[in-house]
């Protein structure tokens, strides 16, 4: 569905919506709560960068990831404090890109 078919279908309720995508440009268009990007479609490009790349941030970062996916489906009706698991993925970012010794850009 493009950007346009979303705000007619939803246009009253968007601006209380937490989308959950692929990361497909069309949902970052759209005027909404929030963004979240879906964790399984993460885990999936881990998995398959894991299959080339055996590297242990790899295989760190899928476990933080099916972490907070299990985490989820077990406490599925009550909210879940999103700020350990931010913090541990921004930690995992930082240690990422620190061995590479020169900013991106």
């Amino acid at each position: 569905m493009g950007c346009k078919v979303l705000e007619n279908m939803f246009a009253a309720s968007l601006k209380y919506m937490t989308a959950v995508t692929d990361r497909h440009n069309a949902y970052f268009a759209l005027h909404i709560l929030n963004h979240q990007v879906c964790l399984v479609n993460l885990l999936r490009e881990l998995q398959d960068l894991n299959e080339l790349d055996k590297d242990q941030w790899l295989k760190q970062a899928e476990s933080l990831f099916v972490g907070a996916i299990h985490t989820r489906k077990e406490r599925s009706k009550v909210p879940i404090n999103s700020r350990p698991w931010v913090t541990r993925l921004d930690n995992k970012l930082k240690q990422s890109v620190v061995h590479l010794k020169k900013p991106f850009g």
